[in-house]
């Protein structure tokens, strides 16, 4: 689960830059505002929730201490999406000497992946 500091504009995101695809709508809290959203991408399952007097986002902390790896066949295709969407590309896309292309980017949210 993701903590962030807007749902809607969060799931927006994760669903035009990734792919993810909402599960159900926004669930409400008392006071009317979005306290959950479910996304699915594939087999996974992303869950995403307000900030709180005992949950902060990674953007109002200013870091992250977790990265989010995601597959993709395209990469080139899905961080160039993402950082024309408003993500900020943090390492440029590249072969690895593993095999793997990979690159990374920081998500609206501050999230790293």
């Amino acid at each position: 689960m993701l903590t962030v500091t807007d749902i809607k504009a969060a799931a927006a995101f994760y669903q035009k830059a990734l792919g993810f695809t909402r599960r159900g709508g926004f669930m409400n809290g008392p006071d009317g505002k979005p306290m959950h959203a479910e996304l699915r991408l594939r087999d996974t399952t992303l869950m995403l929730g307000p900030e709180g007097p005992q949950a902060r986002s990674a953007k109002s902390i200013g870091f992250t201490p977790v990265t989010l790896y995601l597959t993709t066949e395209a990469v080139d295709k899905v961080i160039g999406k993402a950082v024309k969407l408003g993500a900020r590309l943090l390492v440029p896309v590249r072969d690895q000497f593993w095999g793997d292309r990979t690159g990374t980017n920081v998500d609206p949210e501050g999230n790293t992946g």
